[in-house]
């Protein structure tokens, strides 16, 4: 028969027990390993986190007001590209007044002129009915005692600058209360513009 012994004994006792010791401080120590292998990647990210989340933050903070004078920058030159476009509408507007009015004056001294030419050259014996300046054409219409008078200040007419193509369109004999036979005539000429 065989006897076992379910007692422990001392000293084997104490080989057990520095067996186990031995493997459980192992045990324990491979524990300890794995918990601060566990336990460093949270507190290094944590660490990291501490010293990077407020740069970032700041960082955030310096973007967003960038941000922020950008966009009333960009605001306010919305604002100046429309006001300046309104400038231009109206500087265009004025423009095209004023080259209205200029090419006003220059006829006007134009018409001026001419009829200043015709009160100077027209003879004695011829009488103006009408004078019309009109799409820079001038028709003189009058009264006249002889052709001979026609036929002269259509000669004077045509040595001004501001008269061309002058001719005598009608001409046709009338007869006028208290005066009498007279020749009626019709002068027209372009107005030349190029003079001013």
């Amino acid at each position: 028969m065989i006897k076992i012994n379910l007692v422990p004994s001392r000293a084997g006792a104490a080989v057990q027990s520095s067996t186990k010791s031995s493997g459980n401080s192992e045990i324990q120590r491979k524990g300890l390993v794995n918990l601060f292998l566990i336990l460093i990647f949270p507190a290094a990210l944590a660490v990291f986190e501490t010293q990077t989340i407020p740069q970032k933050k700041i960082e955030i903070q310096r973007i967003s007001k960038e941000k922020k004078e950008i966009e009333g920058i960009n605001q306010r030159a919305t604002v100046a590209r429309e006001e300046l476009k309104k400038i231009k509408e109206v500087q265009d507007k004025l423009n095209s007044q004023i080259s209205v009015l200029e090419g006003l004056r220059l006829d006007r001294d134009k018409e001026v002129q001419i009829l200043d030419l015709v009160q100077r050259e027209i003879p004695e014996q011829i009488w103006i009915q009408s004078l019309d300046i009109r799409d820079r054409v001038l028709k003189i219409t009058g009264f006249s005692l002889k052709d001979s008078d026609i036929s002269l200040f259509l000669e004077k007419l045509s040595k001004s600058v501001f008269l061309k193509d002058i001719s005598l369109a009608k001409s046709n004999q009338e007869n006028l209360p208290k005066i009498g036979a007279v020749k009626k005539f019709e002068i027209v000429s372009s107005v030349d513009r190029g003079v001013f």
